[in-house]
């Protein structure tokens, strides 16, 4: 067994407390155990040097998205609050602009992009156009954080077309982004469309944090 898997047992853990605590909307826990979770990814991420295909640019990258995100998990912390939520929608978009960057600096574009990338954004615009009267005056930010998250997903995509991530890494990258943008769709039908509960988007959230990290440790050598 790898040395970066070590954490994980415990960030399964933490998460489904961190889903417990979402339903009952404990704020205090919650403001402890969401940046736990980061900070536990962020272990798996930097325990990828031991692995023989260890790449620096990536992993950097990647690192810096979980550094936001902590950032993000301080600040955060109830999904609900309107003041904090364009705050977040910045972080975010930092976030993703490096988890893009990380897969783009290795791979660097591909033919395939241009077939992927608008099936993907196609299939975004659906639920922007339900939310898009209710974003008010977040319509051009919300807009254009749904691009970059489009083209992290295409990136991600195009990660199985590319030899220089294996198999698994496509994956876990992929899954990451998908459940990014299925998070993201629920709190924005929430903030934006009608109150729901967020049943998934906590899991997702955390979920894709870690496969990310772990996304660093699986580099063919």
């Amino acid at each position: 067994m790898g040395i970066y898997l070590i954490p994980v047992p415990f960030i399964i853990v933490l998460i489904i407390f961190y889903k417990i605590y979402r339903d009952k909307n404990d704020l205090k826990k919650i403001a402890v155990i969401q940046p736990l979770i980061t900070c536990l990814s962020m272990a798996v991420c930097l325990l990828s040097y031991f692995t023989p295909g260890f790449n620096l640019p990536y992993t950097g990258l990647v690192l810096t998205g979980l550094i936001l995100s902590i950032v993000a998990d301080i600040i955060f912390v109830d999904v609900k609050d309107p003041k904090k939520l364009a705050i977040a929608l910045g972080l975010f978009l930092l976030i993703y602009i490096a988890y893009s960057a990380a897969v783009a600096v290795k791979q660097g574009f591909l033919a395939v992009d241009l077939y992927i990338a608008p099936v993907v954004l196609i299939a975004a615009a659906i639920p922007l156009a339900y939310i898009w009267k209710g974003l008010k005056g977040l319509k051009i930010p919300v807009l254009f954080y749904v691009l970059v998250l489009v083209f992290f997903i295409s990136l991600s995509i195009s990660t199985f077309f590319d030899s220089e991530f294996a198999v698994i890494q496509s994956i876990m990258i992929t899954a990451a982004s998908c459940m990014f943008l299925i998070g993201d769709l629920e709190l924005a039908i929430s903030n934006f469309a009608r109150p729901i509960p967020l049943y998934i988007g906590p899991v997702t959230y955390a979920t894709s944090q870690l496969l990310m990290a772990l996304s660093a440790c699986y580099f063919p050598h």
